[in-house]
């Protein structure tokens, strides 16, 4: 059942790996705005279409695999000698901190970059931003400029932390650390890619325990793994079950068959999970009110389940939907999942 089983054991034949995939960690990036053009590609997202008579084929490729076919927010700095030096330093994945009038008041995630003047041009009416970072899941903070400056000196090296934000700013590691651990955001760069073989090393040394309460290093590799094989770098997908489209930080790699009764050979099959929201979905397929038989969800038989109105609803709203992640593959998946529940 193992999706490129063969690939997958030639790699690992006698090998072991010894590094942690998920110390590939994100960089924090202070930046500045200036108002207007942020209103103009944050607060509105960009549409394709402009895009499009921009950027390469292989770049507006990329960027609609990335959005999934939702308009993107984008940002530029400038090409002064220093600017060159931050934007280099710029890597997908690290967090961006938006700031004005001595606030931090929005935070989001780099998802792509690219150079272009007319780009620049088209979008704030000038040449002068063509270092472009694209931008994902943005979110409102509320964070002043003397609580970040002293959260950042490390070496605790000033008295007066009241000083504004001159251009934008890539902090180093530990800074980025220390910003990232006020912020209470993990230290893991949402793409980083997980091998193969590092997804079959962490399956067999983390067998017991269930990803979503597992704070082990392996833990979460074999849960990496599993979402890029989900999502890849799309920031928006379909949840399996409703239908409706979501940021996949909203979905779970959700397991068909309880993972704590998988074998290795089951947790090693990337095909044993499927994309649930976390709006009801997931909780109504784990604790067993719905199912999947011959293709459509259904109202499982569970009679230790209690049913309010409510639930009644969502249940009927989902039930008779063609379920995309029923296949011949993973249909003994799903017939454990409805014996499991029904037979309680």
């Amino acid at each position: 059942m193992i999706e490129n089983q063969s690939d997958i054991k030639d790699v690992l034949k006698g090998s072991s790996a010894t590094t942690n995939p998920l110390a590939r960690t994100s960089c924090v990036i202070l930046q500045p705005i200036d108002e207007s053009n942020y209103k103009k590609t944050i607060e509105k997202s960009v549409p394709f279409n402009l895009i499009e008579k921009r950027l390469t084929k292989e770049e507006v490729k990329k960027l609609k695999e990335i959005y999934n076919g939702v308009s993107p927010q984008v940002w530029g700095i400038t090409d002064t000698k220093r600017t060159k030096v931050s934007y280099k330093d710029m890597q997908v994945g690290d967090v961006v901190l938006f700031n004005k009038s001595k606030n931090y008041f929005a935070k989001g995630v780099v998802t792509f970059k690219a150079v272009s003047e007319k780009l620049s041009e088209d979008l704030w009416g000038t040449l002068e931003f063509k270092n472009i970072y694209f931008i994902g899941w943005i979110e409102s903070i509320n964070i002043s400029n003397i609580m970040m400056n002293e959260v950042i000196d490390i070496e605790k090296m000033s008295s007066n932390y009241d000083y504004p934000l001159f251009g934008v700013r890539v902090l180093k590691e530990k800074q980025s650390q220390a910003a990232l651990d006020f912020l209470d955001i993990e230290n893991t760069n949402p793409f980083v890619e997980v091998s193969a073989n590092e997804f079959e090393e962490a399956v067999r040394l983390n067998i017991e325990g269930s990803l979503d309460t597992s704070t082990n290093s392996k833990g979460r590799v074999e849960q990496r793994y599993l979402r890029n094989k989900l999502f890849g770098k799309r920031l928006f997908e379909k949840c399996a079950c409703c239908g409706f489209d979501y940021p996949v930080t909203q979905l779970y790699a959700a397991h068909i068959k309880k993972r704590k009764f998988c074998n290795v050979e089951e947790k090693l099959d990337t095909r044993i999970v499927m994309p649930m929201c976390k709006y009801g979905c997931d909780v109504m397929f784990e604790d067993g009110y719905i199912g999947v038989e011959a293709g459509k969800f259904k109202k499982l038989k569970n009679n230790s389940l209690t049913l309010t109105t409510r639930i009644e609803e969502l249940v009927s709203a989902i039930e008779g939907k063609q379920c995309s992640y029923w296949t011949s593959d993973t249909k003994s998946y799903f017939e454990w999942h409805k014996e499991f529940h029904e037979n309680k």
